[in-house]
Parts: structure tokens; sequence; C-alpha cells
């Protein structure tokens, strides 16, 4: 894929209903982007949980970058204050979630070090509703089906989804982390931009052996960025003012 450069507003982006079998109300805009790397998949997307949204203690088989635009995001070992970014390694255990009160973000889901196919939730979804037609049940984040033999089944409910699909059990990747990690943006500094006058970053963190990171750019009235080549994919997502 040639490389390029894709402008979207959120205004434009329809929302729909999101969360996989979790409890409560999670509503998502999808940013229509791909990696551009065949075979690897990515999601990035404006998240909304309503209050009473819930989700129990889990892990991915992917990574996940987070950020808290409006309220907090009520995580048992990952959580995040409006502003701050989380970082959710693969294999990584974190949670529960429950929401006190409703909060927006941005999430990044991408292939992790491991190599494990990454699933859209449009897939997941397809997913949750072929096993509702087998007998299965998805209640608050958890999926739950008794067999003939009258053995229960009981898995978080994204695992069940993504076990379906691969139509085999999902080995978890070993955490290279010890748990997520919470990026306190407030106590990060901003740095003046090396070559670029007017220009200032706050560097968060780069994770992972792609080295896959977050950062704030501020530019000072009249800065001027230049047109380039990167070496690197960004995501870039404006939080105030215009450009």
């Amino acid at each position: 894929m040639k490389p390029s450069v894709t402008i979207v507003s959120i205004a434009d982006i329809p929302m729909r209903q999101a969360g996989i079998g979790r409890e409560g109300a999670m509503t998502v805009k999808p940013f229509p982007l791909e990696t551009g790397v065949p075979g690897v998949e990515m999601e990035f997307a404006w998240t909304s949980y309503a209050k009473g949204y819930g989700t129990p203690r889990h892990k991915h088989t992917f990574d996940q970058f987070r950020f808290a635009l409006e309220g907090e995001r009520e995580i048992k070992d990952g959580y995040l204050k409006e502003g701050e970014c989380g970082f959710y390694p693969e294999g990584v255990s974190y949670g529960p979630q429950m929401q006190t009160a409703p909060s927006t973000g941005l999430g990044l889901q991408f292939q992790g070090a491991a190599g494990l196919r990454y699933l859209r939730h449009l897939d997941l979804r397809r997913a949750q509703t072929e096993l509702e037609a087998e007998g299965g049940t998805f209640e608050g984040g958890v999926y739950r089906r008794t067999l003939p033999d009258g053995t229960t089944i009981t898995k978080d409910s994204h695992a069940a989804c993504a076990e379906h699909l691969a139509g085999e059990k999902i080995e978890f990747p070993k955490p290279r982390f010890g748990s997520p990690i919470v990026m306190h943006s407030d106590n990060a500094q901003w740095t003046s931009d090396r070559k670029l006058v007017g220009v200032e970053h706050k560097h968060l963190g780069s994770y992972g052996v792609r080295k896959s990171g977050a950062r704030f750019t501020r530019l000072q009235p009249g800065a001027v960025m230049p047109a380039c080549v990167q070496e690197d994919a960004e995501i870039r997502y404006l939080i105030a003012g215009s450009i």
C-alpha cells in the first residue's frame, strides 16, 4: 500500500454499539484506518462508556493504548484519570472495570509482539451472534453454555468469541510486563522540538519490540510543520485548537 495521509472529522463518523457481551452500554466511532501491512489489522476509535458499563478481569492477545478524553476510566490495575494514557500489553491481566460515571476517550488496538492475529469488533460481533444461536449466553462480560452432557462452559466473552473464530483454544502470550502502564501526563514535561521553532512535545513512553508510543504535541501561533515523508506511521488526534 502506498503511504498516504488520511484526514477524518469525527463528526462524519457514525456511532455504533460495541462491547462484546459486556455489561452496560459502550458506543464507538471507528476511524477508517489501515496498517498498510498485509495481514496485520488494527482499530482506532473514539469510545464512550455509559454509567454502569463493566468488564470482568481479563487479558488480551493484542496490544492496546487508551486515552481518557472526558471522565475517568475506572479500571482496576489501569485506572485512567481525565487526560491520562494507558498501555495494556498482550497477555497482561487487568480489571475489572465498572463505570460509576460516563467516560469518553480514544482506543488503539493492534497486533502484539507474539504475532497473533488481531480480530476486529465486527468479526467478534458476528461470533457472538453465532454462539448465541448455538445456545450460549453473554452476561456481565462472561460467556456461558451448558452442553448436552450437563457440562457448563464459562469464560470471558471476548475470549469465547475469539476462540470461536479461530476454531481452537487461544494460548495467551506470556506477559512481558507485570501490569498495564499508566502514563501520568500532567507530570510529564514539555520539550522543544530540536528542529521546529514553536513546536513542543510531551513524550509519554514507547513500549514493545515495535516501540509503539504516545505523546502530546502542541504548536504555538505561527508555528510551521513543513511537508515531509515520515519513517514511521502516526495517528494524530486533535484535542484542542485547529491546524
